[in-house]
């Protein structure tokens, strides 16, 4: 009977487990309007990670942990980027010698507030797959008699995938 009950305990701790991502090597998408990024899945001391390097929209570090809806995964974690898409308005160029731009920074305070941001997202399996959606807060200078005199923050839905290498097709 005993063992019959931890038999029975485990089970939804072992269902769990096969719902987060396998660790290994995948491509990650964050929005339709951008090609598919190599990505790590990898275990960690207290779960499973996921780390999608910048170079794309935008660079994450985060948990995956599993939802209460099957087969759905919760990403949360960080932006891993020194200048994060969103958190900065001019771009490089521009920053590094904002004399030679129109582009007007906003104000560092935000720009420590967007970097400092949690990035949530939540993503479904699909076959070998997951598809979803991530939140990004978007900050952006908000302007009186063309001087920068605040910020405004917007949340910013996009689709989200993650694929295993191996789903890959090599191009012909």
């Amino acid at each position: 009977m005993l063992r019959s009950l931890a038999l029975l305990t485990l089970l939804p701790f072992t269902a769990l487990a096969q719902a987060l991502p396998e660790p290994g090597d995948y491509e990650c998408r964050i929005d339709k309007g951008y090609k598919f990024k190599p990505c790590t899945v990898r275990a960690a001391e207290h779960g499973v990670e996921l780390e999608i390097p910048g170079g794309g929209l935008i660079g994450v570090t985060g948990r995956l942990y599993t939802a209460d809806a099957p087969k759905t995964v919760v990403l949360v974690g960080r932006l891993n980027e020194e200048a994060p898409w969103g958190c900065y308005q001019c771009n490089a160029g521009c920053r590094a010698q904002p004399e030679t731009c129109e582009c007007k920074e906003i104000m560092q305070p935000a720009q420590d507030s967007c970097k400092a941001q949690t990035i949530t997202g939540t993503l479904k399996k699909v076959g070998k797959a997951w598809a979803g959606s991530l939140t990004l807060l978007f900050h952006s200078a908000k302007y009186t008699d063309g001087k920068v005199v605040g910020h405004d923050i917007e949340g910013k839905l996009f689709d989200f995938q993650i694929r295993p290498v191996a789903l890959v097709k090599p191009k012909k």
